[in-house]
C-alpha cells in the first residue's frame, strides 16, 4: 500500500470529503508552457528533480535525502536485471556529476535536464517495480519542455533563510501507509508540484496534500525528530 492507495479507500475518501472541503481554484489562466511531446508522467517527475536541484542552489541549507531513483540499483540487481542495473548506476553517477556542476555554476545545462529525465525513468521501478526497457533513450522534445517549465520558476518565491526539506519522508508515519514522500517543504509550507495541461485542483491531489499534513502531525520530516510544524499547503 501507499499513501495514494490508502486515500483511495472508499471510507477514507468519504471521511476526507466530509472533514476537508476542497477550496475553489480560478481556472482562467493561460497554458504557459505548451508541451511539445506527450511523455507527461516522465517530464513531471523530471521537473520534480530539477526543482529540488534548483532549491538546493537557492538554499544551501536545504536538507536532502537519497534520490528515489537510487533505490532502483539494489532492486534491479536483486531481481537479476544486471544489465539494467549497470545502466542505472551510470545514470546516477552522471547525474551526481551534473548536479554538482549545477550547484557550482547555477547554469541549467542540457546534460542536467537529460539526467533528470533518466532519473525519472528509474523512479517507477523503485515505487512500483516497473522499468522502461529503453532506459537510456531521451526525447529531445522533453528536454525543451523541461527548459520551458524551468524558465517559468520565480526564484523569489522559494528563497529563504529558514528550513527547506527536499523530497522529505515523514518518519514512522510514512510506514503507516506503506510509504509517503512529499515533494518539498519550505519553512512551514508543504508543496506538491503538478505539471498539468488544465489548471484544476482535483480532489485526489488535495487529499494527497492533506494526507501529508496529517502524517506530519504523527511523524517528523525525514524522520529526524526535528519539530517543524506545517501551517500551509
Amino acid at each position: 500500500m501507499s499513501l495514494s492507495s490508502f486515500l483511495n479507500q472508499s471510507d477514507v475518501r468519504a471521511r476526507f470529503k466530509q472533514e476537508f472541503p476542497k477550496p475553489n481554484l480560478r481556472t482562467n489562466h493561460q497554458l504557459l508552457a505548451p508541451p511539445l511531446a506527450q511523455n507527461y508522467s516522465q517530464v513531471g517527475t523530471a521537473f520534480d528533480y530539477l526543482m529540488r536541484f534548483f532549491l538546493k542552489s537557492l538554499n544551501p541549507q536545504a536538507i536532502e535525502r537519497n534520490w528515489v531513483a537510487e533505490n532502483s540499483l539494489s532492486l534491479l540487481s536483486a531481481q537479476g536485471f544486471h544489465h539494467l542495473a549497470e545502466q542505472a548506476n551510470l545514470i546516477i553517477t552522471q547525474a551526481r556529476t551534473h548536479y554538482a556542476e549545477f550547484l557550482r555554476t547555477q547554469e541549467l545545462s542540457s546534460d542536467l535536464i537529460k539526467s533528470a529525465l533518466l532519473l525519472a525513468k528509474l523512479d517507477p521501478f523503485s515505487r512500483r517495480g516497473k522499468i522502461d526497457s529503453n532506459l537510456s533513450c531521451i526525447d529531445e522534445r522533453d528536454v525543451e519542455d523541461l527548459r520551458s517549465l524551468m524558465a517559468l520558476v520565480d526564484a523569489n518565491l522559494f528563497r529563504t533563510t529558514g528550513g527547506v526539506c527536499l523530497n522529505p519522508t515523514l518518519g514512522e508515519a510514512s510506514f503507516l501507509v506503506g510509504g509517503a514522500d512529499a515533494d518539498l517543504v519550505v519553512d512551514d509550507l508543504i508543496l506538491e508540484i503538478k505539471t498539468l495541461r488544465n489548471l484544476k485542483l482535483e480532489r485526489d491531489d488535495f487529499n494527497q496534500l492533506i494526507g501529508y499534513y496529517c502524517l506530519s502531525k504523527i511523524g517528523s520530516l525525514n524522520g529526524d525528530g526535528v519539530d517543524r510544524e506545517l501551517r500551509k499547503i
